[in-house]
């Protein structure tokens, strides 16, 4: 006998689940969103547009912080470059000074 009250319970629930799924099941997404809108800004003071403005500005931060860095490294290795090459110069010019001076040299003991 409960066997057959539960079996009855379940099939009055299975009806009204079909009628309900053939009808279209259907919820109020604006309330959904206002309502975690509301919490997301009692949780954290501040709303989710405010958070994703200071997310954002401080990316360009440090976005601009990478490049400045960047910039002056660059910088610093380009004179480091020049430096070399300078340094270069002045050894291959005393180089082909003491070359002359040697041929000059030998030109005139022959």
């Amino acid at each position: 006998m409960q066997s057959q009250t539960v079996n009855n319970r379940l099939v009055l629930t299975l009806r009204n689940l079909i009628l309900t799924i053939r009808g279209g099941i259907t919820h109020h997404t604006e309330e959904v969103t206002n309502d975690v809108y509301q919490h997301f800004k009692d949780d954290t003071g501040q709303t989710i547009d405010e958070v994703v403005k200071s997310t954002v500005n401080q990316r360009f931060k440090q976005d601009r912080e990478d490049a400045q860095q960047a910039s002056l490294s660059a910088q610093v290795s380009a004179k480091a470059s020049q430096q070399n090459v300078d340094a270069m110069t002045v050894l291959l010019d005393s180089f082909v000074k003491f070359m002359l001076l040697i041929g000059i040299e030998l030109e005139l003991k022959w």
